[in-house]
């Protein structure tokens, strides 16, 4: 009895973790997402069924916010991954620096969220910043407190520029673990750099491509900290994504009700997106 037990008692921390963290919250905020439920409210929490989910499908606000963000999200982990394949290709090359130039290229994932907005947001300030100096040099008005388009560019630069490095070294694994024989022999066969490309590298490393596809959609669809420290979802609603609305909305408006239905069906968009990827790298694995 005591030996059947023993494997049971030695994962039971990581089924308390789990429970804890995951499952209970996860409950928890389904049954608030029941209830129209306003904490700035003197009227006590109404059970209304799925009411929330209703209004969060004829909800423009919310509706545009999720488009916006899986725009943001296309658009950062596409770039993010051409960007970093050619970065990847770089660091795999053997030229003097080379060290010193994997540093400097990983430099940005050392730094933390926060600090990277706030210190984007001094560069990018109308008045004092280095980027609309050197803009203006070049008869560009760059101002992204009053143009949308602009302050989306930029935070798409922002993104780009802190998480390419990961996306690099993902990559610069994929392409060093790449058997030298297979290399050699398609260059004695005449082939070029674009054939070797097509025919050799992105299949045998498609694997981890998928990957960084599914690594980078979930972490740029949660994006919030350099968005809100830079723009704070303005100018207008163009860098309103979901995250800054649904911050708008409960740590603001204190609608926990409304908030934790927006919540779940956020989290399960991201669920199936990771299932999705999830089943199509098993399909290339096999």
């Amino acid at each position: 009895m005591r030996k059947s037990l023993t494997p049971w008692l030695l994962i039971l921390g990581a089924f308390a973790i789990l429970f804890f963290d995951d499952i209970f919250p996860t409950l928890y905020a389904f049954y608030i997402s029941l209830f129209v439920h306003s904490m700035i409210s003197d009227v006590p929490p109404r059970f209304t069924y799925l009411t929330n989910y209703v209004n969060l499908l004829r909800d423009p606000d919310i509706n545009s916010s999720f488009l916006r963000g899986f725009s943001f999200s296309i658009l950062t982990t596409v770039l993010s991954l051409i960007l970093g394949l050619g970065i990847a290709f770089l660091m795999a090359k053997d030229f003097r620096g080379n060290k010193l130039f994997r540093v400097i290229v990983c430099l940005p994932l050392a730094i933390p969220y926060i600090t990277v907005g706030s210190v984007w947001k001094l560069m990018c300030n109308p008045n004092i910043g280095v980027i609309p100096y050197f803009l203006r040099t070049l008869g560009i008005v760059y101002d992204i407190s009053s143009d949308g388009f602009q302050a989306f560019i930029t935070t798409v630069i922002i993104d780009l520029w802190h998480w390419t490095p990961l996306v690099a070294l993902v990559l610069l694994a994929a392409l060093t673990s790449i058997s030298k024989s297979i290399l050699e022999a398609a260059e004695i066969d005449g082939a070029t750099k674009l054939q070797k490309l097509k025919y050799i590298y992105l299949p045998l490393i498609s694997s981890d491509i998928l990957f960084v596809i599914l690594i980078r959609l979930m972490d740029s669809l949660k994006i919030f900290d350099e968005v809100w420290m830079l723009t704070g979802g303005g100018p207008g609603t163009s860098t309103r994504y979901i995250s800054i609305a649904l911050y708008s909305i409960v740590l603001k408006r204190w609608d926990m009700g409304y908030g934790a239905a927006i919540s779940m069906v956020f989290a399960y968009i991201i669920i199936f997106l990771s299932w999705i990827m999830n089943k199509i790298l098993q399909v290339r694995r096999t």
